[in-house]
């Protein structure tokens, strides 16, 4: 059987966008106060890759100490 590398990546880019989806909707459903600060700079990642959470996940995590 030959697989399509197009479709395999398609589906490995879907999976990711939900898994970093889910991320960071556990991440917002936080509600201490100590973790406003990071939900903050979260929704400003988010904002700046509309469309594709991995991106805002990925830029979130490597800012995440500035």
């Amino acid at each position: 059987m030959v697989l399509n590398s197009a479709v395999v990546g398609s589906d490995n880019l879907a999976g990711l966008r939900e898994q970093a989806q889910g991320i960071i909707d556990e991440v917002l459903s936080g509600t201490e106060p100590d973790g406003e600060h990071i939900r903050a700079k979260l929704r400003a990642s988010i904002a700046r890759h509309p469309g594709f959470p991995e991106l805002a996940l990925l830029e979130h995590l490597m800012n995440r100490n500035h």
